[in-house]
């Protein structure tokens, strides 16, 4: 008996994409690891949208999916999509372990999501 496991072309879509936000991260440059911050949070944004929560903004749809993360996880996933919203609209000055570990969190909420393994 034999098994064809099927993956859908969204699902490698966000594989390959967030492949990209890593190899962005192993670059260790400021505007580097900027733009993979913000890919990442945009990964988030479509993969909500793919699981068709509603809200016209990732900060909407990351409320509808309160019930989907453990609380904590929940926090620290509002606190990621902060530190994006802070490197775009404000002048702060923002440290790469900062960034780097809100991307960490972006990649666990993808895949409990089911959109990376």
């Amino acid at each position: 008996m034999f098994f064809v496991l099927r993956r859908n072309k969204k699902s490698l879509d966000f594989q390959s994409r967030w492949q990209k936000v890593e190899e962005l991260l192993k670059v260790k440059r400021d505007s580097a690891l900027k733009q993979a911050l913000m890919e990442a949070d945009k990964l988030l944004g479509l993969a909500l949208r793919e699981k068709r929560l509603k809200g016209e903004t990732l900060g909407e749809r990351l409320k509808e999916a309160k019930a989907l993360f453990e609380p904590n996880f929940y926090q620290e996933l509002w606190e990621a999509h902060k530190l994006r919203n802070r490197l775009v609209h404000e002048d702060d000055e923002i440290l790469s372990f900062q960034i780097e570990k809100a991307v960490k969190v972006f990649k666990k909420a993808l895949e409990k999501l089911k959109f990376l393994h």
